[in-house]
């Protein structure tokens, strides 16, 4: 074993042995010295924007002199607005090994950040977008309570529930018409980054077979840049009237003659059906009109 005085021994001399040889190995002449290049030294710092700071608030707790803090701002001028700067966004700054300005970085997210670099006494400022990767993936599910919790039960997000209700809102009432046991299928665009989905870009097509019928949805965009939704014939998918008359969340109450109000605390007629969405949610016409009465 290892703990045996001769190992311990002959391990240590292994080691001195090592340690000798590679500097050896490694060593030159003086004449060849020259033409070994080192590769330049930065230095690194970075901090995230805090509500009411700017950019030039944090380049002077970053230890950046006035008058690059002014050149660095007057160059970002062109490509950046600092109205967007926003709590959250990161600021990078480089420097040499003598605390010289090298080079500023203002980041937005992982695919947009502009940089400021600095070339003998010029700045030059320049935005630069990395674009995500792109790919297809293929989602299907079967309802079992409503469309929400069906879409969510099998890992998807809020907002392809959305999407997808959006779709079809000129042909299915999804709020009333879902039966258990009706099937979804969706082929979706997704936005990776470093290997790791960060979202959905847009629906590319999508069913809905049930007790109501089978519904497609193909999206298409023609040449004068038109996006829409068609189905199996090439027919649009939007109608003179709207299924429901805001995006899909849930009814929290429906029309009724006899329904027990939660407020008076009597049983009365409910002429109506009662949307339950968040403050601020937009609310669609479900069709041509005209307003008599508000």
């Amino acid at each position: 074993g290892l703990n045996s005085p001769f190992n311990e021994y002959l391990f240590k001399i292994t080691l001195l042995f090592l340690i000798v040889l590679f500097p050896c190995c490694y060593s030159t002449s003086d004449s060849n010295l020259s033409d070994i290049e080192t590769e330049e030294i930065e230095l690194k710092c970075g901090t995230i924007v805090k509500s009411g700071e700017n950019i030039d608030f944090i380049l002077q707790e970053m230890d950046v002199e006035s008058n690059e803090r002014y050149k660095i701002t007057l160059c970002l001028k062109e490509y950046l607005d600092m109205k967007t700067c926003m709590p959250g966004d990161s600021i990078i700054i480089f420097k040499d090994i003598s605390g010289n300005f090298k080079r500023f970085e203002y980041v937005k997210n992982p695919f947009l950040r502009f940089e400021v670099s600095k070339i003998d006494t010029c700045y030059k400022a320049e935005k630069i977008e990395i674009p995500p990767s792109i790919a297809i993936s293929y989602v299907k599910g079967t309802i079992s309570s409503s469309l929400y919790e069906s879409i969510l039960k099998i890992g998807e997000s809020h907002k392809l529930v959305f999407d997808f209700a959006d779709i079809f809102a000129w042909v299915i009432d999804f709020l009333t018409e879902v039966q258990n046991g009706d099937t979804f299928e969706i082929i979706v665009e997704r936005e990776f980054y470093k290997n790791r989905c960060i979202g959905n870009k847009k629906i590319i097509a999508a069913s809905y077979k049930g007790e109501i019928g089978e519904y497609y949805a193909f999206y298409f965009k023609d040449s004068e840049e038109k996006e829409d939704y068609y189905d199996k014939e090439g027919n649009s998918l939007r109608k003179q009237l709207l299924k429901t008359p805001l995006q899909y969340r849930r009814i929290s109450s429906y029309f009724s003659l006899r329904r027990f109000h939660p407020i008076l605390r009597v049983v009365r007629p409910h002429y109506g059906v009662d949307f339950a969405t968040p403050y601020g949610t937009p609310v669609s016409c479900v069709g041509d009109g005209h307003i008599v009465f508000a």
